[in-house]
């Protein structure tokens, strides 16, 4: 699977990976196991040699594609974006649109479930910007590519905080940051996408942990979980619990009078934290067992921007009501 956009680099593609040559730099991408040998930046359009005899040619917008080899040839689905397809034994040039796939040496064009693609696990292991993190991939790289990606990873229809989620979860922000004399705060598609990504990814392994700062840009973060029985939680049912376990169960424990970080008041003092001015959140379901029972898991993740908790300046950013 290849992605890119924008250059002058040329790629040959297999099953295990994407090997990628810009200019004298090589670097062999495997990603079953999300390694990076050698890595460059790559910057401008990409031009991609899928096999001996047919180039692809991605247009200027961002653009991915997924091949796969056979005995009878090759395919090329378009998840993102658009290609141009040359061949050198067909004289006229395809082009080949978003939600598309073409065959060589067919030369024939039919229409994707984009739906059943983006649900692949290797297409959602290849978009999730978590995966695309140091040490998988080299530091100067990896903000990038995820940064990118955060922008045109695709929803998932179960996992994906729906918009009352989103309004209800910033209406309470908001309110409880009014109480502290802090700004209401804005919501951020990106740091929307890189809160529902991590949501997933812990949704996924079970384990309610902190992604680290590469993974997250630098933003603070909140995480909380719900387990119950029941299959389904209401979007506002979530965003209330939420925030009264970050909020009303940890302010009356906070100390102005002699004010820090504290494990106990964490999440509230981000929360309020006045210096912050972005907000993104993500949602996922997962399952956990406790004890004998198994139980449906609801993962939140929120994202601020700039983050909050920042040592010495508590006393200028959480205020008293």
């Amino acid at each position: 699977m290849g992605w890119q956009q924008g250059g002058v680099n040329r790629s040959c593609g297999d099953r295990n990976g994407l090997k990628v040559e810009n200019i004298n730099t090589k670097s062999s991408f495997n990603f079953d196991n999300l390694k990076l040998a050698k890595a460059t930046k790559i910057k401008s359009l990409l031009v991609a040699q899928a096999s001996d005899a047919i180039t692809i040619v991605p247009g200027t917008q961002r653009t991915i594609i997924q091949t796969l080899n056979s005995e009878i040839g090759i395919t090329i689905d378009v998840i993102e974006g658009d290609i141009q397809v040359k061949s050198t034994r067909i004289s006229e040039e395809q082009l080949i649109k978003k939600g598309e796939r073409y065959a060589y040496p067919q030369n024939t064009i039919s229409t994707l479930d984009l739906d059943a693609i983006n649900q692949k696990t290797e297409v959602k292991d290849f978009l999730n910007p978590a995966n695309w993190s140091p040490p998988n991939v080299p530091s100067n790289i990896a903000k990038e590519i995820a940064d990118q990606l955060n922008v045109i990873q695709p929803p998932t229809l179960e996992n994906t905080a729906d918009s009352t989620f989103i309004k209800t979860i910033l209406s309470k922000h908001n309110y409880y940051r009014s109480i502290h004399h802090s700004p209401d705060l804005l919501i951020d598609k990106q740091l929307n996408a890189q809160a529902q990504a991590w949501a997933e990814r812990i949704a996924s392994s079970g384990e309610l942990e902190h992604s680290n700062q590469d993974q997250r840009s630098g933003s603070g973060e909140n995480l909380f979980v719900s387990y119950t029985t029941e299959n389904a939680i209401a979007p506002d049912t979530l965003a209330n619990s939420t925030m009264q376990n970050w909020y009303e169960k940890e302010v009356s424990q906070y100390k102005y009078d002699s004010p820090g970080f504290s494990q106990s008041t964490g999440h509230f003092t981000q929360v309020v934290w006045k210096s912050t001015i972005q907000l993104g959140c993500g949602t996922a379901k997962g399952t956990k067992t406790l004890g004998d029972q198994t139980y449906n898991a609801f993962y939140v993740v929120c994202n601020y921007a700039p983050a909050g908790n920042v040592l010495s300046q508590f006393l200028t950013n959480v205020l008293k009501p």
